[in-house]
């Protein structure tokens, strides 16, 4: 969960390898008069990535376009012999990024492996900042300027960009347009409360480049310090710092929330049950005098949690304590073995009170009326947008499990 700058201008490369078969006697080029052509898309770990392009072109003219979601970058041509042109393109935030090419001249009956580097066109400057789920501190909006960059040369050019803030769940990003690369940026970012009162500024420059790393700033929270500034006369400008105590405190309601639970583990695949426990504020809170619950409807046993505290916008995992398989890091619990796996009831309790409950069910029944939804083998994930309505089982959808991860 932690905020993140990303200036998206990494050099990047589409892989083409052989892809295995199912079928071990299986002959090199399914159809004959063809060569075989085996595609995987890889590109690095960037925010807002819209999707990947190849484009394929031989030298009597045909042409195919294949376009993937960056999640889905497997794929497989059968093409015919001759010379070809492979142009691959990566498009993010909206506009072409980087692109590449590649020629290749093809064979019949044959299987081809290729590479073509992808290098950055333009960059782009993304920047999460956490407001926590109650957006405790009250940031109503707020804005990126980038201004003043620098080129090659070092000559300064007086260009200003203003982009706005969006908020999405308990979180809230600027996203700059696309910028020329090899260049130096100022950026100043500043929140602001519903009364347009600043109550947080950073400032920071940046330089974008085609082969630079992927540098970020950590806003860990917005408890700390408070950075604004009075102008009191022109020509003269005054920089105040206001402290804000840094919290550490009990739980109460809607602090600390389930987000993920896997109840019918596989193990002896080496997995294991556990619980995921979320801190959706900005303050640290103190968990020594914690409970997690586990039983059914009809009643829970409750477990003390040995961690002593939460960092904010932070995650817990307590996971079953007799299983081998459990990571030491989710041994954050006395006693408990595992979750019931076809229905069962699930709660935190902190200072003698019920912080956060859930009830799960594979399947309805007069009990168990609006389940959270369990399935054999999946975890169950809270979906973030719908943390408020989290007791409805809209709220939450089955996947594989990612304990540590919202």
């Amino acid at each position: 969960m932690s905020p993140k700058k990303y200036l998206c201008a990494a050099a990047m490369a589409l892989f083409c390898w052989n892809c295995s078969s199912d079928n071990s006697s299986s002959e090199v080029g399914s159809i004959d008069g063809v060569s075989s052509v085996s595609l995987r898309l890889e590109h690095p770990n960037i925010p807002l990535v819209d999707s990947l392009v190849l484009v394929c072109v031989s030298d009597g003219n045909d042409t195919i376009k294949v376009v993937h979601n960056p999640s889905e970058s497997q794929f497989s041509l059968e093409l015919f012999p001759g010379d070809w042109n492979f142009n691959g393109y990566l498009y993010a935030n909206g506009d072409l990024m980087q692109e590449g090419e590649a020629n290749e001249t093809l064979i019949e009956n044959t299987k081809v492996d290729l590479s073509i580097p992808l290098h950055s066109k333009v960059g782009f400057v993304y920047i999460e900042v956490p407001l926590g789920l109650n957006n405790a501190k009250g940031v109503a909006g707020g804005s990126l300027i980038i201004n003043k960059f620098k080129g090659p040369d070092g000559t300064e050019v007086d260009t200003t960009y203003t982009y706005e803030m969006t908020q999405k769940g308990s979180a809230a990003a600027f996203v700059s347009g696309m910028l020329e690369l090899d260049r130096t940026y100022e950026l100043i970012l500043e929140l602001m409360d519903s009364n347009e009162n600043p109550i947080y500024n950073l400032k920071d420059t940046v330089l974008l480049t085609k082969d630079s790393p992927v540098p970020q700033v950590s806003l860990n929270s917005l408890r700390s310090k408070v950075n604004f500034s009075i102008v009191a006369e022109p020509q003269k400008q005054f920089a105040f710092t206001l402290d804000i105590p840094a919290d550490r405190r009990n739980p109460t309601v809607n602090d600390l929330i389930i987000t993920e639970f896997y109840a019918s583990p596989n193990k002896s695949g080496g997995e294991y049950d556990f619980i995921e426990i979320y801190n959706g504020t900005l303050d640290t809170l103190n968990t020594e005098n914690c409970l997690i619950g586990i039983g059914n409807i009809s009643g829970l046993k409750y477990y003390p949690i040995t961690k002593e505290y939460i960092e904010p916008t932070s995650i817990i995992v307590v996971a079953d304590t007799e299983n081998p398989n459990t990571p030491a890091d989710y041994i954050t619990t006395d006693g408990w073995t595992d979750l019931i796996g076809t229905k069962g009831a699930l709660a935190i309790k902190c200072d003698g009170a019920v912080i956060d409950t859930l009830n799960y069910a594979v399947k309805v029944d007069d009990d168990y009326v609006n389940p959270i939804k369990a399935k054999d083998k999946s975890a169950s994930h809270l979906n973030m947008e719908m943390w408020e309505s989290r007791q409805d089982s809209s709220a939450w959808f089955t996947a594989p499990p990612t304990p540590g991860e919202i």
